[in-house]
């Protein structure tokens, strides 16, 4: 399983990141993602066009999420656990941790 934490850069996911995805194309098939976008304006551009490509490879993007500088995060990029999003995160994590028990429950049995 996979979180993927990326700015939102011209309104879309940074080029590296695309890069490094490309490289592992055959890697992503069937792979538990989550998307976690940053920015001022929360990186939903970002998300979405991250979870476009990750899906188009066949990736299983269990959700998604943006985080504000000045609501979500401090400009330092610090996350208050009790304010913000910190209870989405937490959520999409516990998706993520529930697909590789079901995929560990797959190849056990």
């Amino acid at each position: 399983a996979i979180v993927i934490v990326t700015p939102q850069y011209n309104r879309s996911f940074p080029a590296t990141i695309k890069n490094a995805i490309d490289y592992l194309y055959a890697e992503w098939q069937d792979k538990p993602v989550a998307v976690v976008g940053y920015g001022f304006g929360g990186a939903g551009d970002a998300q979405a066009d991250l979870t476009k490509v990750l899906t188009h490879l066949r990736a299983d993007v269990v959700g998604s999420t943006g985080l504000t500088f000045g609501a979500d995060l401090a400009v330092d990029g610090t996350m208050d656990a009790n304010v913000g999003k910190a209870g989405v995160v937490r959520e999409l994590l516990d998706q993520l941790h529930g697909k590789v028990l079901d995929l560990d429950a797959v190849t056990a049995g």
